[in-house]
Parts: structure tokens; C-alpha cells; sequence
């Protein structure tokens, strides 16, 4: 009867450590997997972020010359840029969202890029 305990337990520590090891190579590499990506997904935001902010540069330069045009021709002294919920009342002739809007898109018309195209 104690024979048959012990051959049940053979190996022991060393039989834990050998099944073990495979496990703890496994897990270094979903370590070092999960490490990887999220270096990726940093990455990718900052890359995210920088392309963003010089895409809304780009846009506000062309959207205040657009604005300066606009105000000059039709003889403004002031164009206020306001957050329209801080705003009790606009009466919808001073809004010129719709004017400037059209002219941007008549200065600077939309052009897809050849990836957009399919060329």
C-alpha cells in the first residue's frame, strides 16, 4: 500500500517543475506579447494625435483665411467665434456658419488623394 503512494507521487517537486516550465515559458511570451502591444497602441495614438493636430491646423489656417476674406468683402468690423451653449439668443441672419462654410469649400474644394481613389 505505500509502495503505491509513492508511485503515484513520483518526480515529486522536479515532476511540478517540469510541467511548470513550459507553462512559465508561455506566459513570458503573452508577457512580453501584451508588452509589445501596448507599446504598439502608444504608437499608434501619439501617431493618432500628431496627425490630428496638424490636420486641424491646417484646417483652421485655411478656415481663417477664408474668414478674413469673407469679413473684408462684406465690410465687418468684428466676427465673434462663440460656443453656441453659452449663447442665450442668435438671430440666424448673424450666423455665418453657412456663408463661410460654402466659401472654404469654393476656396479649397475637396480633392480625394489617389489612396482614396483606388489608383
Amino acid at each position: 500500500m505505500n509502495s503505491g503512494k509513492r508511485a503515484g507521487s513520483r518526480g515529486g517537486a522536479a515532476g511540478v517543475r517540469r510541467r511548470g516550465a513550459p507553462l512559465a515559458a508561455l506566459n513570458k511570451r503573452l508577457v512580453a506579447k501584451q508588452r509589445a502591444l501596448e507599446d504598439m497602441q502608444r504608437d499608434a495614438k501619439v501617431d493618432f494625435q500628431a496627425r490630428q493636430t496638424a490636420l486641424l491646423k491646417d484646417l483652421g489656417d485655411k478656415m481663417n483665411k477664408v474668414l478674413l476674406q469673407y469679413a473684408e468683402a462684406n465690410h465687418y468690423t468684428a466676427i465673434f467665434i462663440l460656443q453656441p451653449n453659452l449663447v442665450a439668443y442668435l438671430a440666424r441672419a448673424v450666423n455665418l456658419t453657412d456663408a463661410l462654410v460654402k466659401l472654404y469649400n469654393q476656396t479649397y474644394p475637396y480633392q480625394p488623394k489617389a489612396a482614396e481613389t483606388g489608383k
